[in-house]
C-alpha cells in the first residue's frame, strides 16, 4: 500500500506542478501572443540545464542502448536507439500540441486534456502487455471521466442559459 500511496503522492504533485505551469503559461501568451514555438524552445532549453548533473547515468543508460540486439537481422541499428529515437519524435509531435493547445485554451482545458491522455496510456499499456484490468482501473476510469465532465457540463448550462436569457 506504502508504493501506491508514493505513486499517487508522485502524480498528485505533478498536477498541481502542470496546473501552476498551465497558469504561468497563460500569463505568458496572454502578454506575447502567437510565441508558443519560442516558449517551448525556452522551456526545453532551460531544462537541459539539470541533465548535465546526470550525465554519466545518461552515457551508461547510453551505452546499454547501443549495446542493445538489432531491431532486426537485416537491420544492424540497436533496437534500443530506434526505441529512444521513435519515442522521442511522438513525445516532439505531443509536447508541440500541448504547447500549441495551451495558448489558445485556458489552463484547466489543458489539464483536463492531458489527464484524459495520460488515462488513456494507461488503458493503452494494459491492452498491449495483456495486464489485468482491476477495480481500481474502473474506479480511475469514473474519476478521469467524471471530473473531466464537470467543467464541461458547466459551460453547457451556462450557454443554455446565456440563449435562454
Amino acid at each position: 500500500m506504502r508504493v501506491w500511496a508514493v505513486g499517487i503522492g508522485i502524480l498528485l504533485l505533478v498536477l498541481f506542478l502542470q496546473a501552476f505551469l498551465g497558469h504561468i503559461q497563460r500569463i505568458f501568451y496572454d502578454r506575447f501572443p502567437n510565441t508558443s514555438d519560442e516558449f517551448m524552445f525556452f522551456s526545453h532549453v532551460y531544462a537541459l540545464i539539470p541533465t548535465f548533473l546526470m550525465a554519466q547515468g545518461l552515457m551508461s543508460s547510453l551505452s546499454n542502448l547501443t549495446a542493445s540486439r538489432p531491431i532486426a537481422p537485416w537491420v544492424p541499428l540497436p533496437s534500443g536507439l530506434v526505441y529512444l529515437l521513435a519515442n522521442n519524435i511522438t513525445q516532439s509531435i505531443c509536447i508541440r500540441g500541448v504547447f500549441a493547445l495551451s495558448a489558445v485554451v485556458s489552463p484547466l482545458s489543458v489539464n483536463l486534456t492531458l489527464s484524459v491522455r495520460k488515462f488513456s496510456s494507461v488503458v493503452f499499456s494494459v491492452i498491449w502487455f495483456n495486464n489485468p484490468w482491476t477495480g481500481l482501473h474502473s474506479l480511475a476510469t469514473l474519476f478521469i471521466f467524471g471530473g473531466s465532465s464537470v467543467p464541461i457540463m458547466e459551460m453547457w448550462l451556462n450557454s443554455r442559459k446565456a440563449k435562454e436569457q
